[in-house]
């Protein structure tokens, strides 16, 4: 094996394929499919199950062309939003750490997730 085909092995996820015209048509088709169906409007309410309460805050872009958007719900609020924000919110996750515990029963700098739990929840109010 020369070092150029090791350098490819070892780093093959940072090669690109070369795109035929047809799979570059399609691959931008999809695309405007997916953009399309995350622009569609729903309705639900916006729970914060971290601090029930507290407003919901986050930023959010998901396409190239969209400008980054700060989003502010408070707790419990019926919105119309897009539904890739909708999909976001079921997807933000509070991930829970803990310290690792050495052989001799001292807490080590290294943690371990435990867990995740979500943080926020999007209860749809129309039948998607």
């Amino acid at each position: 094996m020369t070092l150029q085909e090791g350098y490819l092995k070892t780093y093959s996820h940072r090669v690109r394929k070369i795109l035929t015209k047809e799979e570059k048509i399609k691959a931008k088709d999809l695309y405007e499919k997916a953009r399309d169906k995350d622009s569609k409007m729903v309705k639900g309410m916006i729970k914060n199950l971290e601090c029930p309460g507290n407003d919901v805050e986050f930023m959010y872009k998901i396409y190239n062309e969209d400008p980054w958007t700060t989003y502010t719900f408070k707790d419990g609020s019926i919105e119309t939003i897009p539904l890739g924000v909708a999909k976001h919110i079921n997807n933000i996750k509070k991930v829970t750490r803990d310290y690792a515990i050495s052989a001799t029963g001292e807490k080590t700098l290294a943690t371990v997730v435990t867990g995740s739990e979500q943080k926020y929840q999007f209860l749809s109010l129309d039948y998607m």
